[in-house]
């Protein structure tokens, strides 16, 4: 199975089925944290926030602003995958969907930056993610597949 873009590969043991490994390429496979049903439901999860109608995408959104930003949702605990990098989580409520994880340092696109987060969220109407607005003002990025 590969990710949307190509860069990254999960598989699994045909003969242990639940042991499933990930990696940027067939040659570079690491054993995931992941069993193969974890692994499918976290894929679907992430294709659902990644395909939503109302989605938004913030790349540089302040830790503070995170936390509250994420305070209506439960983290959904997942093992955790290497892709898009090492860190990322799913959180999840009655009409939010998200996956957040370390921001981009923009001088330094392989490091992370301190004290920033990617945030991508989805919900079941643009009026659920309206609260958005109150952070970060003009950082946000409609990516709802309808925009």
């Amino acid at each position: 199975m590969e990710d949307p873009t190509g860069d990254w590969t999960w598989e699994f043991d045909s003969h242990r089925p639940n042991d499933t490994y990930e990696g940027e390429s067939k040659s570079s496979l690491n054993p995931s944290s992941e069993t193969l049903p974890e692994l499918l439901v976290h894929a679907t999860v992430r294709s659902i926030i990644l395909m939503a109608h109302s989605s938004r995408l913030g790349t540089q959104v302040p830790d503070e602003d995170a936390l509250e930003i994420l305070n209506p949702m439960e983290i959904v605990g997942f093992g955790g995958w290497g892709w898009p990098r090492p860190g990322y989580q799913v959180y999840a409520a009655d009409n939010l969907l998200a996956e957040v994880g370390p921001a981009i340092d923009p001088q330094a696109p392989w490091l992370n930056r301190a004290g920033y987060s990617a945030v991508r969220i989805a919900g079941l109407r643009d009026s659920d993610l309206t609260y958005l607005n109150e952070y970060s003002a003009g950082t946000w990025i409609d990516t709802g597949i309808d925009s």
